[in-house]
């Protein structure tokens, strides 16, 4: 994709933040995000903003095309939010930014010990993995590279046992994610003798929310799922899960896979006409967990799963907390550098 871009500079408080931000933001079209920490003489701060002296241990860069975010990230968004940010420095123009080459030259394949493999299409193919995913991004979230995506990915594939996590030629994790058994004294694994709170997903029905490239609905489609609906507030991103999808055989014969723009207010007229899900992933990040989580709840067949992730392990008791006030029981938590996983079930 080109064209040209304006990149804004923001000020954040912490990582937490940056992930809200990243979600607002991306609402009114902004397509690519970078962060880092903040230099110690605070390059950037605006001389006559108001929170000047208030120090801003992160700044995030973020990028849209002038056509789309020029006007309604000025007269509005900015407007109404811009209180809750440290400080703002931009517009800066970006000309004839080819976000998509950017990413190609910087996607490296992933794998998850010898269970899972994830690459592009321009990548040589993996064949000493059990199962391999083609994937091609195109602004969308879902590359394999973030904890949370592995995560997920990790126990989809029955919470294997001393995985290795490996991007490109780097290893990260050399045993795979680390359960976390207790949060504030509450048994989260209640059943170690089971490897997977949710061992088989042969004929299932799965929704995955904020689907992303799809890589989650995809993966549960490739494990047995009779049938998958993918949705993101992100018209592009349904259509990336797409055409993912069609790369990676999805539907296999006799099954369903759909990919849709929206978001959780269009689960009850889904579940209405298709019947409630047996597993529903939301890979998204707290604060829309915590918003929407009752609708997932009562997009749920009783017994069925949710699994959540998108947020840190600090993060733990405001979530645990809803789930609890909706009657849902967890089953199972892991965690990667601090990004986390919660498993309820519906009982």
């Amino acid at each position: 994709m080109g064209g040209s871009y304006l990149r804004w500079r923001l000020g954040v408080a912490d990582e937490s933040s940056c992930e809200l931000f990243m979600a607002l933001l991306g609402e009114v079209g902004f397509e690519a995000f970078e962060t880092m920490p903040m230099n110690p003489e605070g390059v950037g701060v605006l001389a006559d903003h108001p929170k000047q002296d208030s120090p801003s241990p992160i700044v995030m860069e973020a990028y849209g095309l002038v056509e789309i975010i020029g006007p309604r990230f000025q007269d509005h968004w900015l407007r109404e939010n811009e209180d809750k940010i440290l400080w703002i420095d931009g517009p800066h123009p970006m000309p004839n930014t080819n976000w998509n080459a950017e990413w190609e030259s910087n996607f490296e394949p992933v794998r998850l010990g010898t269970s899972l493999g994830l690459r592009a299409p321009f990548h040589e193919p993996m064949g000493d993995v059990d199962l391999e995913l083609v994937m091609m991004p195109r602004m969308s979230f879902g590359t394999g590279h973030h904890e949370t995506t592995l995560l997920m990915s990790w126990w989809l594939l029955g919470a294997p046992t001393e995985q290795t996590i490996q991007i490109g030629q780097k290893v990260l994790w050399k045993s795979g994610p680390q359960r976390v058994d207790t949060v504030e004294g509450l048994l989260l694994y209640q059943n170690p003798k089971q490897d997977a709170p949710f061992p088989r997903l042969k004929g299932i029905r799965v929704l995955d929310m904020g689907c992303g490239t799809g890589i989650l609905g995809i993966l549960a489609a490739r494990l047995g799922a009779s049938s998958v609906i993918g949705i993101d507030v992100e018209a592009w991103s349904a259509e990336n899960a797409a055409e993912n999808a069609t790369r990676n055989a999805v539907p296999a014969p006799g099954s369903h896979a759909d990919w849709l723009c929206g978001d959780a207010e269009m689960l009850p007229s889904l579940w209405a006409v298709h019947g409630k899900f047996d597993l529903i992933l939301a890979n998204i990040n707290r604060n829309i967990l915590l918003k929407d989580m009752a609708a997932y709840d009562g997009s749920l067949q009783p017994g069925g799963q949710l699994w959540l992730s998108g947020f840190y392990t600090e993060d733990h008791g405001v979530l645990l907390q809803e789930a609890k006030r909706l009657g849902l029981i967890c089953v199972g938590s892991a965690a990667l550098n601090q990004w986390s996983t919660l498993l309820f079930e519906k009982v």
